[in-house]
């Protein structure tokens, strides 16, 4: 699902329960991992199951991943929960949130009542106000919804621009045919003004490069006429086997 510019994944899937084979049981959490191992980081991920198990109130070095307020004791079921939820960084939402424990029961049958339902999103996607279960509601006879309510931040509507359109019927008109004139001279007019201030500036840089120039080379000039006949009679002094001086050219 497409909210703007962001992607939502939204899975429902129903945990195999605990008087199911082990094989199913397995074959269940590596079909799960796999399908969430297809779903790109950048997107969003939310997870609504029964997964059957128990996670219980103790996040003794889990609380990254679940917080202290599940109802019940932790089982095999809620022990490959946390498991999984570890292992993609994903966050248990209904144990976030300190709620009574009518509003923390999501399966009750006759006697019976646990925390098997639960919420689960991206661990950096912590933009949840609140999470509990709906009471006089019933999805079945025994399973009771459990709500999770979202901070959305809406994106502004982009704003088209607009193009002015020409009103060109209104130049026969005598007074907006003037105004139009006037402006269109006074636009060319600064135009004008413009290129020759920018052509003056660009001849006074090559007025002052040019003289830069001039400088340095009297300075070699005057430099090569003061070194040169001094280093004359030096080489007519040296004899140089297989060597050749290099001509000076100025």
């Amino acid at each position: 699902m497409e909210m703007g510019k962001l992607v939502v994944n939204i899975m429902s899937v129903y945990a195999a329960q605990q008087g199911c084979a082990d094989e199913e049981k397995e074959k269940f959490w590596e079909e799960l991992d796999e399908e969430v191992r297809k779903i790109p980081a950048e997107e969003k991920l939310w997870i609504g199951s029964d997964f059957n198990g128990h996670v219980g109130g103790d996040n003794t070095s889990r609380e990254e991943t679940m917080g202290k307020f599940g109802y019940g004791t932790k089982n095999d079921g809620g022990e490959e929960l946390v498991t999984f939820a570890m292992r993609h960084n994903l966050w248990i939402v209904n144990t976030f949130y300190k709620k009574a424990t009518r509003h923390k029961i999501t399966y009750q049958s006759g006697g019976t009542q646990s925390q098997i339902d639960y919420i689960l999103c991206r661990s950096n996607d912590k933009n949840t106000k609140d999470c509990k279960v709906i009471l006089g509601e019933s999805i079945t006879n025994q399973h009771r919804p459990v709500i999770c309510t979202l901070n959305v931040v809406k994106s502004k509507p982009e704003t088209k621009s607009r193009t002015q359109k020409i009103k060109w019927w209104k130049l026969k008109e005598a007074q907006s045919r003037g105004d139009f004139t006037d402006k269109v001279r006074e636009t060319l007019e600064r135009r004008r003004q413009e290129e020759r201030a920018q052509s003056a500036k660009c001849g006074n840089r090559m007025r002052k490069k040019e003289k830069a120039t001039y400088r340095v080379r009297r300075k070699l000039s005057s430099v090569s006429t003061l070194i040169f006949p001094a280093l004359l009679p030096i080489y007519t002094h040296l004899e140089f086997e297989n060597f050749k001086l290099v001509e000076v050219i100025d």
